[in-house]
């Protein structure tokens, strides 16, 4: 296994760019839906706790409140997922770099995986 820097064509140039492309669509989404919230709703009339679904709710929209918890559930959701997954390996690369306990690196003999880096990130995923 190689770490993903090592995976990049031309790591110098792509994972700056790609790293500037991520945070400039993250700003343009949490601008939108900031601007969004707060031309449907005064600033005085948001609702702390669940400010979308309030939202849609005061302009008469009560059927897009459901639409938008069930996207924020399924948003969470893939955002654990997305991290979870790859989190085994990257425990084994800092692992096998001595940046972690050198025990995680440990791969299984028959199959090859990285057993007690995705044993230990299991556990702490579960927690």
């Amino acid at each position: 296994m190689h770490p993903a820097g090592e995976e990049a064509l031309n790591p110098q140039w792509s994972i700056p760019v790609s790293t500037m492309i991520t945070i400039i669509i993250c700003f343009l989404a949490c601008f939108g839906v900031s601007a969004v919230l707060t031309l449907m709703v005064p600033y005085y009339q948001i609702h702390p706790d669940s400010p979308l679904p309030q939202a849609f709710l005061h302009v008469g929209w009560g059927p897009a409140r459901y639409v938008v918890a069930v996207g924020t559930l399924c948003a969470l959701t893939s955002s654990l997922l997305g991290d979870m997954f790859p989190m085994p390996r990257v425990m084994y690369v800092m692992a096998e770099d001595g940046l972690l306990f050198r025990g995680l690196a440990q791969i299984h003999a028959h199959t090859g995986t990285p057993v007690m880096a995705i044993m230990s990130s299991g556990t702490l995923a579960g927690e």
